[in-house]
Order: C-alpha cells, then structure tokens, then sequence
C-alpha cells in the first residue's frame, strides 16, 4: 500500500472518530437539559424537543436515545462537511 493512501485512510479514519466525537458532546449536552427539564426544555432551545427540521416533535419520545444519537450524528457530519448547519441547527447557547 502506498503512503498516499494510507495517509488518505489515516484521515478519513480522523475525520469519523472527530465526528463521533462532537455528536456524542452535542447529544449529551442536549440530553442532560431534556432530562432536567428545566429552563431551555421550556423555551424550546433543544433540538431534542424540538427540531426544526422534523417539524418540531420530541425526538426522544418519538424516536429513542438511539436514532437520536444518529440525528446528532447527523448534525455533526453535516457542520464538519459545511460552512453552516444547514436543517439541524443548534437551539441553546452552549
């Protein structure tokens, strides 16, 4: 294998892992304040109660931890491959 494509799949695999990573941060974020229910759950500042782009339904209830972690997903590929969030956009200040 050459060292261009080795260096190609090395990136690749650093771009997924970064990924997973800001979408693990932005759903455990998002999470915490879903479950405490507090100020942003009540204002609608959470993309997990309240998505713009799916019409804004309580991802949780609706979907589960699991398909929501792939909607965070989701979003993170979509801010690392793009200037701007695009459908998913982040709701609360943090």
């Amino acid at each position: 294998m050459s060292a261009a494509v080795y260096e190609f799949i090395k990136l690749v695999l650093f771009i997924v892992f970064v990924t997973n990573l800001y979408a693990c941060i932005y759903f455990a974020i998002d999470k915490y304040y879903y479950e405490q229910q507090g100020g942003f759950y009540q204002q609608g500042f959470l993309w997990l109660n309240g998505s713009y782009a799916l019409g804004n339904l309580d991802i949780i209830q609706t979907f589960g931890d699991s398909k929501s972690y792939i909607y965070a997903l989701f979003w993170a590929l979509q801010t690392a491959r793009t200037c701007g969030y695009g459908v998913a956009t982040p709701k609360n200040y943090v």
